[in-house]
C-alpha cells in the first residue's frame, strides 16, 4: 500500500501491545469463537472484543492502560482473566475516557493485573467506527520511544500544522491582488486540513484541552469540510476550457454532497450514530469518483491546473481508500499506517500551493495583457491618428483632471490660409504640414497639446509664464514647417487666442466658457492681420478686489 510506503520517512519503532485475536458476542457475554488474523473486523454481534494474551508481556512489565483511536462508543468493558480462569470486569462510559496529547488516541485505565494473569479482554458496545476495535492497544502509560506517536513524531506533526497555516496566509495575500474565488476556497480547505491535523493528532488536546467527546466530532467534521471545499476549489480553479459545464457542475455537486453526507454524519446526531463510521467513510466515495473523472477529463484537455491537482490529491485519495477498507473491516494495519495521511497532507499542501502560484501568475499575466491591450485601444481612441496629439475626445475626458492639476491657461491656435496649402500642394502635403505643426507644439510637463480638428490646435498650460511659452510655440510653427516640408509656395503662419487663468480656476472651471473666449480672441487676431496673438486674463472677484486694494490711494475708504 502507498500509505505504508509513505512512512519510510518516519523511523519505525515497536508498537504498543497489539491484540492477538478478536471476536463478537451478545451484551454481557464473552466470545465463544475468536479470529486470530487481521481480517473480519465487521461486527457480528452487539459487542466487539479484542484479546491480549499475557504471554506478550510475561517476561516484562505488565501494561497499565488501554489506548484506542478516538471514536464514540456506548460503553467499554475491560475483563481480566487470572490464573484460575476467574474473570473480573470493569465498565467505562465514553465520558470516562482521557484524550492523549500524542496521537488521535484515548485511554482507559487497566485494573491491577494479578500475578499469573492469562489474558486481558477489551469489549466495545456500540462503537461508531471499526477502527476503535482494530486500533485498541495496551501500553505502560508512560513516555516510550517505541510509541508510534513519540516525541519526535509529534514534533513533525507540529511542523505540519505550521505548514498548513502557510497556504491560508498565502491565499489571502494573493486574493488582495487577484480577486479569484478559488483562492478563498483553497484557504478554507487548508484551514479544514489544519483543523483535522489539530483534532486528530493530539495537538488539540495540548493547545485547547479538548475532550474525547469534542475530538470525536471535530476531527471527522474538519476532514469532511476540507474535502467539500476541495471540490469547490477545483471547480473554480480549473481553467474554463478544462471541463464541460456539466462536469464542472458535477464537481460542485460533489462538494454539496460532502456537506450534506459526511459532514452531517460526522456530527453523530441521535438517530445517525447507528449508521456508524462505515457510512461516514462510504459517503465520500461519490465525491472521490466524480473528482477522479473530472480530473481525467481536464488532463486530457491539456489543463495545467488539473495536473497539479492530480499530483496533490493522489496520495490522500489512496490513503483515504486504505482507511475506508480498514474502516469497513477488510483488514487491519499497525497504528503507524494512520500517520501516512498526514504525510499525504503535507504533499498536498506543497503541490497545491505550487499549482495555485502557477495559476495565479498565469491569470495575472492574462489580466496584464488584457489591460495593456485595453490601454492601447484607449490610447488609440484618445489620440489623433495623424499627429499623435490628444484628440477632442481624449482632451474632454482629461480636462477636469488637468484643471485640478493646475493647468489653467488655454490657447487656441489656427493655421493661416491653410486651405491654400491643400489647394496648391495637395492634401498629402497638407498632412505633412499638420504633423510639423504638432512637432512645433510638442507637449511637456506643463503643456498639453490637442488637435481639435482640421488645422485647429489647442494648448492647455500651467505656470506663471504660460502666455510667453505659448507664444514661443506659435512663433516656432513657420520655422518647423519650413524645415520639415520644403518647397511650399509661402510660409505657414498661425494665429492664436489666449485666455490666461488665475489660481482657483479648478474650483469653477467651465471649458465651454473658456473655449468660447479663446475662439473670440482667435478671430480677433485674424481680423487684425493674422500671424499674431490676442490674449486676455480672466480674473476672479477675489483677485479683482486684491488688485483694487493695491491701486487705492492711501487713506481712501472702500466703497
Amino acid at each position: 500500500m502507498l500509505c505504508t510506503l509513505l512512512l519510510a520517512a518516519v523511523p519505525a519503532h515497536a508498537a504498543p501491545l497489539r491484540p492477538v485475536c478478536h471476536g463478537f458476542a451478545a451484551v454481557g457475554a464473552l466470545p465463544t469463537e475468536w479470529s486470530c488474523n487481521q481480517t473480519g473486523w465487521v461486527s457480528r454481534g452487539a459487542v466487539g472484543w479484542v484479546r491480549f494474551d499475557a504471554a506478550e508481556w510475561r517476561d516484562g512489565e505488565p501494561p497499565g492502560r488501554v489506548i484506542a483511536p478516538i471514536s464514540r462508543f456506548d460503553s467499554a468493558t475491560v475483563a481480566v482473566i487470572d490464573a484460575t480462569g476467574r474473570v473480573s470486569t470493569r465498565t467505562f462510559g465514553f465520558a470516562q475516557t482521557e484524550a492523549l496529547a500524542n496521537g488521535p488516541r484515548m485511554a482507559l485505565p487497566l485494573p491491577p493485573l494479578p500475578a499469573g494473569t492469562r489474558a486481558v479482554l477489551v469489549g466495545y458496545d456500540g462503537p461508531w467506527s471499526v477502527l476503535t476495535l482494530s486500533g485498541t492497544r495496551l501500553d505502560h502509560g508512560r513516555a516510550d520511544p517505541a510509541d508510534p506517536w513519540n516525541y519526535g513524531v509529534m514534533i513533525l506533526v507540529a511542523m505540519l500544522a505550521g505548514l498548513l497555516c502557510a497556504p491560508v496566509i498565502f491565499d489571502l495575500a494573493f486574493y488582495t491582488a487577484l480577486r479569484e474565488r478559488f483562492l478563498l476556497w483553497h484557504a478554507v480547505m487548508a484551514a479544514g486540513m489544519l483543523g483535522q491535523v489539530l483534532m486528530a493528532t493530539g495537538l488539540g488536546v495540548t493547545l485547547f484541552a479538548l475532550s474525547p467527546q469534542a475530538l470525536a466530532v471535530l476531527s471527522p467534521l474538519a476532514f469532511a469540510i476540507a474535502v467539500a471545499c476541495a471540490s469547490f476549489f477545483s471547480a473554480s480553479f480549473l481553467e474554463p476550457e478544462a471541463l464541460t459545464p456539466r462536469m464542472r457542475g458535477l464537481l460542485r455537486g460533489a462538494g454539496w454532497w460532502t456537506l450534506v453526507g459526511p459532514t452531517v454524519l460526522a456530527l453523530q446526531l441521535p438517530g445517525l450514530r447507528e449508521l456508524g463510521g462505515q457510512a461516514y467513510n462510504l459517503a465520500f466515495q461519490p465525491a472521490v469518483v466524480i473528482f477522479a473523472v473530472t480530473m481525467v477529463q481536464a488532463v486530457r484537455r491539456g489543463s495545467r491546473a488539473a495536473k497539479f491537482q492530480l499530483a496533490a490529491w493522489t496520495p490522500i485519495l489512496l490513503c483515504g481508500t486504505d482507511r475506508l477498507l480498514r474502516g469497513t473491516g477488510v483488514y487491519a494495519l499497525p497504528t503507524l499506517a494512520d500517520q501516512a495521511i498526514y504525510l499525504a497532507m503535507a504533499l498536498e499542501v506543497i503541490i497545491t500551493m505550487l499549482g495555485v502560484a502557477d495559476r495565479f501568475f498565469i491569470l495575472r499575466l492574462e489580466r496584464d495583457v488584457a489591460r495593456a491591450r485595453a490601454d492601447r485601444l484607449e490610447t488609440l481612441a484618445d489620440r489623433d491618428s495623424l499627429t499623435g496629439l490628444l484628440n477632442r475626445r481624449g482632451f474632454d475626458a482629461r480636462f477636469a483632471e488637468l484643471a485640478e492639476a493646475g493647468y489653467s491657461s488655454i490657447a487656441l491656435i489656427d493655421l493661416d490660409h491653410f486651405k491654400t496649402v491643400n489647394d496648391t500642394h495637395g492634401h498629402a502635403i497638407g498632412d505633412q504640414v499638420l504633423r510639423a505643426v504638432a512637432r512645433a507644439l510638442e507637449p511637456d510637463d506643463d503643456i498639453r497639446a490637442v488637435r481639435m480638428g482640421g488645422e485647429e490646435f489647442l494648448l492647455l498650460m500651467r505656470g506663471a509664464d504660460a502666455a510667453a511659452r505659448a507664444e514661443r510655440r506659435r512663433e516656432a510653427i513657420p520655422l518647423r514647417v519650413a524645415a520639415d516640408v520644403p518647397g511650399l509656395s509661402s510660409m505657414v503662419t498661425a494665429s492664436m487666442g489666449l485666455v490666461e487663468q488665475v489660481p482657483g480656476f479648478a474650483a469653477h472651471h467651465d471649458f465651454a466658457l473658456y473655449y468660447a473666449h479663446c475662439d473670440r480672441l482667435l478671430y480677433e487676431a485674424k481680423r487684425n492681420g493674422r500671424n499674431r496673438t490676442a490674449s486676455e486674463r480672466v480674473q476672479t472677484f477675489a483677485e479683482r478686489r486684491r488688485r483694487d486694494r493695491r491701486q487705492r490711494p492711501a487713506g481712501a475708504q472702500a466703497a
